[in-house]
C-alpha cells in the first residue's frame, strides 16, 4: 500500500512539473503576449517593406524584375505572419491579402508609419523616445 502511494504522488509531481512543457501557448501568456508582439512587428515591417520597395521602384532605383521579386517575398512574409497571428490569437486569418493591401494603400497615401533605428519597433508621429528599447528619436 505505502509503495501504491509513493508511485502515486511520484506521478502527480511529474505531471505538475511537465505540464508547463507540454500545454500550448496562448495569447494570455507573458510569453505569449511576447511572442504575439514579435509576430506583428515582423508582420508591420513587411508591410513597410512592401512601401519602401514601391516607392524605390517609383523612383527608378529598382527595376521592375527586381521590385516583382522583392514584392513577392515580401507579400509571402506578410501574409505568413498574418495566419501565424490568426492561429495564434484564434482569430482565424481573415482575407490576409486585403490587409495586406490596405497597409500597402496607407503606405501609398503618405501615411508612413516610422520605425525605430536601434531596434525595429513601431513609433508614432509624436513618440520622443521608442517605446520598446527608449532610443531617442531626435533627428
Amino acid at each position: 500500500m505505502t509503495v501504491f502511494a509513493e508511485v502515486l504522488i511520484t506521478a502527480f509531481v511529474l505531471a505538475f512539473i511537465l505540464y508547463p512543457l507540454f500545454r500550448r501557448a496562448t495569447a494570455g501568456d507573458v510569453g505569449g503576449e511576447e511572442r504575439l508582439g514579435e509576430l506583428r512587428l515582423k508582420r508591420d515591417n513587411a508591410n513597410a517593406m512592401l512601401g519602401e520597395i514601391e516607392s524605390d521602384r517609383e523612383a527608378g532605383v529598382l527595376s521592375e524584375k527586381d521590385y516583382r521579386e522583392l514584392e513577392a517575398r515580401y507579400r509571402q512574409q506578410a501574409s505568413g505572419t498574418a495566419r501565424e497571428i490568426g492561429k495564434f490569437t484564434g482569430t482565424g486569418t481573415g482575407d490576409v491579402n486585403e490587409e495586406i493591401e490596405r497597409s500597402i494603400k496607407q503606405l501609398r497615401q503618405g501615411k508612413k508609419a516610422r520605425f525605430c533605428a536601434q531596434c525595429g519597433a513601431r513609433v508614432l508621429p509624436g513618440d520622443r523616445f521608442c517605446p520598446r528599447c527608449g532610443k531617442s528619436l531626435a533627428r
